[in-house]
């Protein structure tokens, strides 16, 4: 199964015959998504590169970023260029605690 989404999207389960609402959080380092894609439980997400830089800008002072994602956050920085190509983050989900 493929979900498309922004923002807030719709998951439809066709064999049950429901919809849900849902939003895709990133936990990593808190960055709203932009654009995602989800398939066999994992995620993609899709970052233009001039708009990963200015959330990272907002973000990376934010008291609840932890110093492992501002290090991370720092070093993506330092490598990306506002004209670069989309970037594609990749990573497993897991349920709401």
């Amino acid at each position: 199964m493929w979900v498309y989404g922004h923002e807030k999207s719709i998951l439809v389960d066709k064999q049950a015959k429901k919809a849900f609402h849902f939003e895709l959080i990133n936990d990593l380092w808190g960055l709203p998504t932009q654009s995602y894609r989800i398939r066999d439980n994992h995620f993609i997400l899709i970052y233009d590169a001039h708009r990963l830089l200015e959330l990272i800008e907002e973000h990376i002072n934010k008291p609840e970023v932890s110093e492992k994602a501002k290090q991370q956050m720092k070093l993506l920085q330092t490598q990306l260029d506002e004209e670069d190509n989309p970037i594609l983050l990749i990573g497993k989900l897991k349920a709401k605690r």
